[in-house]
């Protein structure tokens, strides 16, 4: 009954209902209700509840409060329900994201922010790049992509040589996203690159680009030696 009477009171006066409700998801992790609530739910209670909170009313500085109460399991959720609901707002959050020290934040901070086009500076990519966690580095090569950050080619050069194989894959198709100069770069590792594993997924994209007869890639390719 309190619960449901939490849940009308946010379609009512959403701020004031959203403060009652989010008494009853798990902050911090804790493992006990306190004293004045008289129902704790299960974690994929939590996850809908967060999913279909009316965050659009929440102001930044709220928002970011929710964000550092929540628990680590329950922080990936409210950045997928802010991009969901709410993109502009999700910025902010997904930038702490990003520097959390919990892997699965850091790497839903960067999907998030690769499939929404959200904005992260170039320092920020920087960082993710050079994650000693390669799924952080695979989801942020792609961020790079999206958003046509050529300053970052000699990076993403550099993760074309990674040791994990979705890493190379991420980042010969950034090269391509960015274009001419892109291009040349990811032609010139197929051919002279030192590390071999760069190589040959240079080639393997090069290769796909021109099979699917995409034209961005032809044109760049037909201005190089």
């Amino acid at each position: 009954v309190s619960f449901y009477s939490a849940w009308a009171l946010a379609r009512v006066s959403p701020i004031r209902g959203l403060d009652e409700l989010i008494q009853y998801i798990d902050l911090g992790g804790q493992d006990q209700v306190s004293k004045s609530n008289t129902l704790l739910l299960s974690f994929s209670q939590q996850v809908t509840l967060l999913k279909e909170l009316p965050l659009q009313y929440l102001k930044t500085v709220e928002l970011e409060a929710l964000f550092e109460r929540l628990s680590d399991q329950l922080k990936p959720v409210l950045i997928e329900a802010l991009i969901q609901s709410s993109r502009g707002q999700a910025l902010p959050i997904v930038r702490l994201g990003i520097i959390s020290t919990n892997i699965e934040i850091r790497i839903a901070s960067f999907k998030a922010a690769a499939t929404s086009r959200l904005s992260l500076s170039e320092t920020e990519l920087a960082r993710g790049l050079s994650d000693p966690i390669w799924p952080v580095r695979a989801q942020a090569v792609k961020v790079v992509g999206v958003l046509r950050i050529l300053n970052l080619i000699p990076q993403v050069c550099q993760c074309l040589s990674d040791g994990q194989w979705w890493v190379r894959y991420n980042s010969a198709h950034a090269l391509v996203q960015l274009g001419a100069a892109g291009v040349e770069a990811l032609s010139y590792i197929s051919q002279f690159g030192d590390d071999r594993f760069a190589r040959d997924m240079a080639r393997l994209i090069l290769s796909e680009a021109i099979m699917g007869q995409n034209q961005s890639v032809m044109s760049a390719l037909d201005t190089q030696p």
